[in-house]
């Protein structure tokens, strides 16, 4: 199996895949006082290059408005005010070619 990716395509951050969750989690615990006080029990998708974030109730409209804005990274979800571990990675919707 292969992806198609469109020319000149990124797939992945700068960070590299395996650095993702850390450099996320690292960027989370930086926001996570001033998230928690307006979006608690809300999801954030965070882009871990350019640091900006994406906030919505639903997981997958954070991670979707993170997307129209960089269509092929991978991105680090939190639930925000969350004890528990949550982390997602999300790869851009390319076809697949079987």
């Amino acid at each position: 199996m292969w992806y198609n990716m469109p020319r000149g395509a990124k797939m992945v951050n700068d960070f590299g895949l395996g650095n993702i969750s850390a450099r996320g989690r690292e960027i989370y615990n930086k926001l996570k006082e001033q998230l928690e006080i307006k979006h608690k029990g809300e999801y954030v998708a965070i882009d871990v290059d350019s640091e900006e974030y994406f906030i919505d109730s639903d997981n997958l409209k954070a991670v979707t408005m993170a997307k129209e804005k960089f269509p092929n990274k991978i991105f680090y979800l939190a639930k925000i005010g969350s004890d528990s571990v949550f982390e997602m990675h999300s790869f851009s919707p390319f076809k697949l070619a079987v």
